[in-house]
């Protein structure tokens, strides 16, 4: 992470030092810039732009402002924050831009702060990027067997029993906890589903199946054993409220992911 903060004794030197190096293509994974000078921070966005994205991609990635994304004490020390993102990058970089009036202040803790919360959001679109990768791939060889049969395994119902007598205050972290249990039952389930089969952890406890088969599924063994196998985690009478839907069938490839990243 490259860190210029406000404040730093020769801005104008570290401003050429970093834009020769981005230059010469060493880039770092972030860059944190902070100051209330905009001429230097204009200098190294336009640098990064330049050096780092060809000419279609400078088209549409474009700054755009990000809300909610950090605590109140740092975001209300920021009067604009901007995040660049960088497509189709095999390490992406990010790169973040603090406008700050003359009264403001925001500490190196802050700052950091914020630079790890990107961190995570990248790391995170990077993990989601490799597993619909390998669904792709998966889904390629399915459909040389088959269309691709469409099931919902919802464990709403089971979540909601589970979490009966449990206090969890607010909405937002009940989403959370509901989101915690449907990827750990994804988890547990995804043996079942070997390739091509594939599954991928949904929304509102949901997890979407694709199945290839040249016989139809027998869909009352399958939940059977999708309740035997959730049992540890969902104990044995609350297991056999899992729903196990038909969600019709795709002949493509295009449609078939739709529906595995749909929420």
């Amino acid at each position: 992470m490259f860190v210029m903060a406000k404040g730093s004794v020769n801005v104008a030197a570290q401003c050429s030092s970093l834009i020769a190096k981005i230059e010469a293509g060493e880039f770092s994974p972030i860059y944190l810039l902070m100051g209330d000078e905009p001429y230097y921070l204009d200098l190294i966005c336009n640098s990064v732009i330049e050096h780092s994205l060809d000419e279609f991609s400078r088209d549409f990635n474009e700054l755009e402002t990000f809300d909610g994304l950090f605590s109140d004490d740092v975001y209300n020390a920021i009067n604009k924050l901007f995040f660049l993102p960088f497509k189709d990058k095999k390490n992406p970089l990010i790169f973040v831009l603090v406008e700050l009036d003359d009264d403001d202040d925001i500490t190196l803790a802050e700052a950091s702060e914020t630079a790890v919360t990107l961190k995570n959001i990248v790391e995170f679109k990077n993990q989601e990027r490799k597993i619909l990768a390998k669904l792709d791939t998966n889904i390629d060889k399915g459909l040389e067997i088959s269309e691709s049969r469409l099931y919902i395994l919802s464990l709403d119902a089971c979540i909601e029993q589970e979490l009966e007598g449990v206090e969890v205050p607010g909405n937002e972290l009940r989403a959370l906890v509901k989101q915690a249990i449907t990827d750990n039952a994804q988890m547990i389930v995804a043996p079942l589903f070997r390739a091509p089969n594939c599954s991928h952890s949904g929304s509102n406890g949901e997890i979407k199946v694709v199945l290839f088969a040249k016989d139809e599924e027998d869909e009352q063994l399958l939940a059977y054993h999708i309740s035997r196998t959730l049992t540890t985690l969902l104990g044995r009478e609350i297991s056999k409220n899992v729903l196990f839907l038909s969600a019709g069938l795709c002949p493509n490839k295009k449609g078939t992911i739709a529906f595995l990243r749909q929420g």
